[in-house]
């Protein structure tokens, strides 16, 4: 993550105290050192196995495999012993596919009722359009969508170079929310506007 994406989950998880949480994608642990700081408990996925953080972060439970057949299961099972998902970090696979499954199992769970969710690289036009194609602000349990809570990147460097990264977007999921989610309308779509930025750079068009 980025120093202002950073910034943004710290403050948001030093305010929503969460005792449950849950991360789909660990890698090298930054972003779930700072989730564990603030949460009673987590529960966390990756297709590789943790390694020394199993030791240095004995508060957390990790799940490796396939998030897409691993977390529906323990969804079941915490919303069968009777806990619930207060906060979800989804950094995990970054295809549309893979973003858009993660997102589902996570509003089809009962056990995820009134839950913060982020989702980072939310600028990516694969996980941009994995969340675009849950119609994320007509489902009934969505109450609020920030897409870009904090926008992406138009990446200069060689390595990536012209590559659209990071954003944060966030979703706020509230049982029994009485109609459409709140969006913020007046305001272009950042991935958007990366995009056109891109197309733009490429086309050598001044400015």
């Amino acid at each position: 993550m980025r120093f202002g994406e950073r910034m943004a989950l710290e403050g948001l998880l030093s305010f929503l105290r969460p005792r449950l949480a849950v991360e789909i994608g660990t890698a090298q642990g930054g972003s779930l050192r700072r989730i564990a700081a603030h949460a009673e408990a987590v529960h966390a996925f990756d297709i590789v196995d943790p390694g020394g953080l199993r030791d240095e972060l004995p508060e957390v439970e990790f799940h490796v495999g396939d998030s897409g057949e691993r977390l529906p299961a323990v969804l079941a099972q915490l919303h069968a012993e009777g806990d619930h998902v207060d906060f979800a970090l989804v950094d995990g696979d970054h295809t549309a596919d893979g973003v858009r499954r993660d997102a589902q199992a996570l509003l089809d769970s009962p056990a995820c009722r009134s839950t913060v969710i982020v989702f980072h690289d939310a600028a990516n036009e694969e996980v941009r359009a994995g969340l675009e194609a849950l119609d994320l602000p007509e489902h009934p349990k969505v109450a609020v969508v920030l897409w870009d809570l904090v926008p992406g990147y138009l990446v200069s460097a060689d390595t990536r170079h012209l590559e659209i990264w990071n954003g944060l977007a966030l979703v706020t999921l509230y049982e029994g929310w009485p109609g459409r989610a709140v969006v913020e309308e007046e305001f272009y779509d950042s991935a958007w506007a990366l995009q056109a930025a891109r197309e733009a750079i490429r086309s050598g068009a001044p400015g």
